[in-house]
């Protein structure tokens, strides 16, 4: 018995198509979180200008911009990872 092959026919569509739900959602994202990580940075940023702040509080401050700063490299190279490649 002769068994007919699985039709592949519409297969690419559909992967083109999930693919592009999973950059946009991606994309999507990022954006949702760049939002408040820019507002926590310039806030810290604020903060860190004030002259009436402990030395301690002002490390801490400066940790967490840096640490805003690498959530935002982070997010940039997730975007960057689902772009498609030219």
């Amino acid at each position: 018995m002769n068994t007919p092959e699985p039709s592949t026919q519409g297969a690419l569509p559909r992967v083109y198509d999930v693919s592009l739900l999973h950059q946009e959602l991606i994309t999507s994202m990022a954006h949702e979180l760049r939002t408040p990580i820019a507002i926590i940075r310039a806030d810290t940023e604020v903060a860190l200008m004030s002259r009436n702040i402990s030395d301690e509080l002002r490390l801490t401050l400066g940790r967490t911009i840096e640490e805003v700063d690498r959530m935002a490299v982070r997010i940039t190279a997730l975007v960057e990872s689902v772009r498609p490649k030219a």
